[in-house]
């Protein structure tokens, strides 16, 4: 089977990083390459995707028009004459006018995308059932969903602390306020040390993104900046040895289709608090897994972080963390999420 791929920007954000996972195991079993699109990729994370990989630079620039540009994509295509074309962004299709052929499938990888082009392409995949029911709901389109997944052996984890120590909290996502909601979880710890007057806790946000310095003035703003910490962009390598050093991961997104750093957190033995979204509220199935506060309330938050700190080493919530740990590894494989796609393309193909 021939593959294509076709991304346009590689960044390293959730989606990126859990292609290459797939690319890596599907170029063990099939003939793969990956286009992407505009020259936005980290080098970085190139280097993680294996050799067999065919990769193409179309090098457009992000929005622009260039007909030469198209014209390249679209003779990459045509020479290749894959099985498959799959698409990473909803208007991907919009720049293939040679298709053959092939099939094209598209993975919608959050909540509240654009429904336009989406009827344009043989087979839509959705990376979780709230996705899937977004989509539904407003375009009446079927999807099938195929659950992201991460490479599981890869994930340290957590050994029991002692209690009395700093409660460690840890927050990997993209700065980009207005959708992960970075700004709510500092606002709850304002509420936090400045007026429950809880010291003994620290944040680490590791991302980069164009609201950091906001966020920067904002902990300066609460006078909580000594509490907080910008680490900064880190590879997966370093985020999976390192989880297992805090006591509790918060997404306080504003809206998110799935959370992959839920799933690596629950891996890891650590509890989860989310905001009760779409994804998020899925992966932890209410309290089951994890807890989960009101979206966009930081008092809300901040009740939910003092409850975790109390209880932090009960058996309760280690007997949750321990159920936590088995339904990820049961449920968020990489290997289940590839095999799902290679089912999926035969189907469309046979």
């Amino acid at each position: 089977m021939k593959i294509i791929h076709v991304i346009f920007s590689f960044a390293p954000d959730g989606a990126e990083t859990m292609l290459v996972d797939i690319l890596n195991i599907q170029a063990k079993i099939a003939r793969v390459k990956l286009i992407i699109i505009n020259g936005i990729y980290n080098s970085e994370l190139i280097k993680t995707i294996d050799k067999k990989v065919g990769i193409h630079y179309i090098n457009r620039n992000p929005g622009s028009r260039n007909l030469l540009k198209v014209i390249h994509f679209n003779y990459l295509i045509s020479k290749e004459n894959p099985d498959i074309i799959h698409f990473h962004n909803h208007n991907g299709i919009k720049l293939l006018f040679i298709k053959r052929s092939s099939k094209t499938c598209l993975t919608i990888h959050s909540v509240n995308k654009p429904i336009d082009f989406l009827g344009r392409y043989d087979k839509l995949f959705s990376i979780s059932n709230s996705v899937k029911n977004d989509i539904e709901n407003r375009s009446s389109l079927p999807s099938v969903t195929i659950f992201n997944g991460i490479d599981l052996a890869k994930i340290k984890i957590k050994e029991a602390c002692p209690p009395g120590k700093i409660f460690k909290i840890v927050v990997v996502s993209r700065l980009f306020h207005e959708v992960k909601g970075q700004h709510i979880l500092l606002s709850a710890i304002d509420c936090l040390i400045n007026k429950t007057r809880i010291s003994n806790i620290t944040v680490d946000l590791i991302g980069e993104g164009p609201s950091l310095k906001y966020l920067q003035e904002l902990s300066i703003l609460y006078k909580i900046e000594k509490y907080i910490n910008f680490l900064g962009l880190q590879d997966r390598e370093s985020i999976y040895n390192t989880l297992k050093n805090y006591d509790l991961l918060i997404q306080p997104s504003i809206y998110e289709g799935f959370g992959l750093t839920i799933v690596e957190a629950m891996v890891a033995k650590i509890t989860v608090l989310a905001s009760n979204t779409d994804g998020p509220s899925e992966i932890i199935q209410g309290d089951k897994f994890g807890f989960l506060f009101e979206n966009g309330d930081p008092q809300s938050c901040a009740e939910a972080i003092k409850a975790i700190m109390l209880e932090q080493n009960s058996k309760e919530l280690c007997a949750k963390r321990d159920r936590a740990c088995e339904y990820a590894n049961k449920t968020y494989s990489i290997q289940n999420t590839t095999n799902a796609y290679m089912r999926e393309y035969a189907l469309l193909i046979q």
